[in-house]
């Protein structure tokens, strides 16, 4: 899958002949200043909005995970995963996956923060076997319950190995969920790294000196590769 793109806004550029290629079936997480683009590279993979340039090899089909659980008030769990299209075995296994069958029944309003987020995760990937995005997702929860949802995310990406897009802005959730960690400033990437070994989620006193380049590369005005 590959982008080559230049997006702007009014006189705003953002991206000007920007180029990312990432691998069938990655993880690849995005980290960068608001402001830099890191949502508008998602809209775009999603088609959402308008861009000069191509896109080579992206799926039709996506998923689209927010930071708000946009889940329908008025539908049970179960019936908010049939409404994207799931069918009975996969609601069945999604449910089993993330520990949802108790409350397949019960609407959103009578959920935990926690619950709602694994139903918008699992409707997500309904949509997106093949390219999965997550717009700031985890953002909105405490440490504890954000280590439970990586767990249950990644069980759900081996589930059906999607290619998956993460933006965050948090460093160490890419680096517990991140086969490619990526910094963008000013429209370029200053950061490019492939943690070594690939058993997800990462721990997260873990790679230290990783944690380091990418705070190097947040703050600092070099380009790192």
């Amino acid at each position: 899958m590959e982008m080559r793109i230049s997006k702007s806004y009014g006189t705003h550029t953002v991206f000007d002949d920007f180029r990312l290629e990432i691998s069938k079936g990655e993880i690849i997480c995005i980290l960068g200043a608001s402001g830099v683009g890191k949502t508008t590279l998602l809209n775009i993979l999603a088609r959402q909005i308008t861009f000069d340039g191509e896109l080579l090899d992206v799926p039709q089909d996506v998923g689209y995970a927010y930071q708000e659980t946009r889940l329908l008030p008025n539908l049970t769990v179960e019936n908010n995963l049939r409404y994207v299209g799931a069918t009975d075995e996969e609601i069945e296994y999604l449910l089993q996956a993330t520990g949802l069958l108790q409350v397949k029944d019960k609407r959103p309003s009578m959920l935990s923060g926690g619950e709602k987020q694994r139903v918008a995760l699992c409707r997500a990937v309904v949509g997106g076997k093949d390219l999965l995005l997550l717009d700031e997702a985890f953002s909105s929860l405490d440490i504890p319950l954000k280590r439970q949802l990586f767990d249950v995310f990644i069980q759900l990406w081996k589930g059906y190995k999607p290619t998956a897009v993460i933006v965050t802005h948090d460093i160490e959730e890419a680096w517990a969920l991140g086969h490619r960690i990526l910094v963008l400033k000013d429209g370029a990437i200053v950061l490019d790294i492939t943690p070594d070994g690939v058993d997800l989620p990462r721990a997260y006193g873990d790679g230290v000196e990783i944690k380091q380049a990418i705070m190097q590369a947040l703050m600092g005005d070099n380009v790192c590769h």
